[in-house]
Formats: structure tokens, C-alpha cells, sequence
């Protein structure tokens, strides 16, 4: 049986995009009792599909030799929201908030094989917490307790309704990349931790009102940004698009 027409015209390429997943633990009356699950949000993945990146979901798979392999894999490299990290990763001593160390471990071994491989990185909420982590900064363990006069940043009943907005320096890559001469935008907001001393090598490219990073840039890596709030979650939002193809551009140029 002979093939089909062809039109001759090859395949777009679409970078390959790693997702790290968030690690649900067992539930006793859910659909998979004492099961773990690894999950992503539908739709982050159909974020990067959008801006033309072909999302993977990265098993929390143990042993870094495995990590490792996984991250020589990827154009690129998505930080996803979720739990706490541990605290242990920034040498804190509270244990307010324990968080989830094994995947906390995943990914900064990914991370560390990714940037040196200078491939790009976008983080988010959790993500954007895990990269100053990373260059070797610390969080604020709980906003309502450690920094007084804050704002809302999370309310359980609201969840992903809370909104606030934030300013973005001039010449910050969101300033630029979002062309808003005002340099406001209202973002989405669901997280009770924040940065605290801002790793090396990165710059605030957002504050909210209250005086906390929003939004990070790695001017001497790989594209590499992180942003506090979720992107995926603004339907018809310009500011999303942009992000996620910018992004995926970056990844692109990898192939």
C-alpha cells in the first residue's frame, strides 16, 4: 500500500518542555486510595502547547542518576506551583511548614543540570520560590506571621479569585516584554510564602504593594524567570501569552 500525499512541508519543531509535577499524597476517600500521584495542571500544560513547546510531565523518580538523565532530555525546563518547600532548603530551622523535601531534592537537581546546560527556565509561584532558593536565597516562611502589614496573598474560600497588583521596574524583562508604560499590571495570588533575601545573581522584577517580590530575572543565566503568581490561570490575558512564548522562543533555540 503506497503512503499518502505529502505537502513537502517538514514538521514544525516544538522544544521539548519538562513539567514538574505536584506530589499529591494518599487520601482515604478519594479515587485512588493510598495512592501517590504525580499531577500537573491541565492547563499549564496547554499553555506551553499554545506558545508552541511540547509539554512532558518529569516522574518524581529517586536517584539523581535518573534526575540527571531526564534534565539532558529538555529544551526546557518548567518550575510548577504546589506545595511548600522545606525550609531545611535555605538552612531555616522552623518547621511551621515542612513542605515536601523529596521533590524540593528533584528539582533543584534539575534545576542545577539545566542551568548548566544554560537551557531556559520559567518558575511559578512555588517554582518562582524554588529559583531564588537555588541561587541561594531564603523565603519568608508564612506571610500573615513573619511580615506584618502585608497584604492578602491567599485566602482558602477565595482561592484563585484574589487579585492584587503589582509594579514593575524599569528595564525589568516584564516591563519590557509586556510593553505597559505604566508599569502596573493586577495579578492572581494563592501563596502564603515569599522571598525573603533575594538569591545572587537574580533581580526583583516585580514588588507587590506591600514591598514583596513578584517576579524574578537571571540576567547572567539561560532565560531564566520566575513569577509568584499563575500565568496559566488569566484567560484572555496578554501578559500570559507573551510569557509563555517568550519561553518557549528561548526553549526554541535549542533544536
Amino acid at each position: 500500500m503506497s503512503p499518502g500525499p505529502t505537502t513537502g512541508v517538514a514538521p514544525v519543531q516544538r522544544p521539548l518542555i519538562g513539567l514538574t509535577p505536584n506530589l499529591l499524597p494518599p487520601e482515604p476517600r478519594a479515587s485512588y486510595p493510598g495512592k501517590f500521584l504525580a499531577v500537573v495542571d491541565q492547563a499549564m500544560a496547554e499553555r506551553v502547547v499554545a506558545a508552541g513547546g511540547s509539554p512532558v510531565l518529569l516522574p518524581l523518580v529517586m536517584g539523581d542518576d535518573h534526575v540527571l538523565a531526564l534534565a539532558d532530555r529538555l529544551d526546557g525546563l518548567l518550575l510548577t506551583g504546589g506545595a511548600d518547600l522545606d525550609p531545611a532548603t535555605w538552612r531555616s530551622e522552623d518547621r511551621r511548614f515542612p513542605g515536601q523535601p523529596e521533590r524540593d531534592h528533584f528539582e533543584l537537581t534539575l534545576l542545577a543540570r539545566v542551568r548548566a546546560r544554560r537551557r531556559p527556565v520559567l518558575g511559578v509561584c512555588r517554582g518562582h520560590q524554588l529559583l531564588n532558593v537555588a541561587f541561594g536565597g531564603s523565603l519568608i516562611v508564612d506571610i500573615p506571621s513573619d511580615h506584618p502589614g502585608a497584604g492578602l496573598h491567599r485566602d482558602a474560600a477565595r482561592y484563585d479569585t484574589i487579585r492584587h497588583p503589582v509594579t514593575l521596574p524599569e528595564h525589568s524583562f516584564l516591563r519590557t516584554l509586556l510593553d505597559v508604560p505604566s508599569g502596573r499590571i493586577d495579578v492572581n495570588s494563592v501563596h502564603h510564602q515569599a522571598i525573603a533575601r533575594l538569591g545572587d545573581g537574580l533581580l526583583a522584577a516585580a514588588w507587590s504593594d506591600d514591598g514583596l517580590i513578584e517576579a524574578v530575572e537571571a540576567p547572567a543565566d539561560a532565560w531564566t524567570r520566575g513569577v509568584q503568581w499563575h500565568p496559566e490561570w488569566n484567560p484572555n490575558d496578554p501578559a500570559r501569552d507573551r510569557l509563555f512564548r517568550s519561553f518557549i522562543a528561548a526553549a526554541r533555540e535549542h533544536l
